[in-house]
């Protein structure tokens, strides 16, 4: 059974990609946001009006929509799920992200839905432990 694009799915108001608490965006092949929950709009900082219908390359840095166009033409040719981790530049800073792309059949053209969530948290705490690990290290190795 083909699944629609997430705009389609929901009556107003009704959208559970809104309560997931990690961002979830549509794109067409051509990489134009046709969904973007308001996770991602927030991340951007502007309102989804500003940004749903543009293309990639209104919204995001050159580097990521180099990325966003070569995943989605990567999914849409695999057919399969792909997971990626990227460090991202954002208006209030640099985070990390874990983003899942899966193709979603619409009509005659199908689409991918990208799926991403903030890992910076987790990543900086495995940071921490790797430079900690290696100071207890160094002392260990001192004190011999």
């Amino acid at each position: 059974m083909a699944r629609s694009s997430p705009e389609d799915m929901f009556p107003p108001g009704t959208d559970p990609l809104e309560d997931l608490g990690i961002g979830v965006g549509c794109f067409t092949a051509e990489a134009t946001a046709v969904y973007l929950n308001s996770v991602v709009c927030e991340a951007l900082g502007r309102p989804r009006e500003e940004l749903v219908g543009k293309n990639a390359d209104e919204l995001f840095s050159p580097e990521i929509v180099a990325e966003l166009h070569r995943r989605i033409a990567e999914v849409l040719q695999l057919g399969k799920p792909l997971r990626h981790q990227d460090k991202v530049p954002l208006p209030h800073g640099e985070r990390w992200f874990v983003s899942v792309y899966s193709v979603m059949e619409h009509q005659d053209e199908p689409r991918v839905m990208v799926a991403v969530t903030d890992v910076t948290h987790f990543r900086d705490e495995q940071e921490a432990l790797i430079e900690s690990e290696a100071r207890l290290q160094a002392q260990l190795a001192h004190a011999r």
